[in-house]
């Protein structure tokens, strides 16, 4: 995957690999001393993605595993 900066992702709709909507970016983590990202923060309507629960804010925080791809919008696959 090539370098994409991250205020680049704020608000980009979040889609599962099968098409289905599952809301936006709101923000990702990452480890401080690699780098490498940690958590997809999503802002979702639904109760839980892929079985993890959201939050009382409406957030699902996924794990980085999941990013699949990165184009008009950010694309996910189910956690392994």
């Amino acid at each position: 995957m090539s370098q994409v900066l991250a205020n680049e992702l704020a608000d980009k709709r979040v889609l599962t690999t099968d098409g289905q909507e599952i809301g936006t970016l709101y923000s990702i983590t990452a480890d401080l001393d690699s780098g490498a990202l940690d958590t997809l923060i999503v802002e979702t309507d639904r109760h839980e993605v892929y079985g993890i629960e959201s939050n009382a804010n409406g957030r699902v925080s996924l794990p980085a595993d999941t990013l699949e791809a990165i184009s008009e919008h950010v694309v996910i696959t189910p956690p392994e």
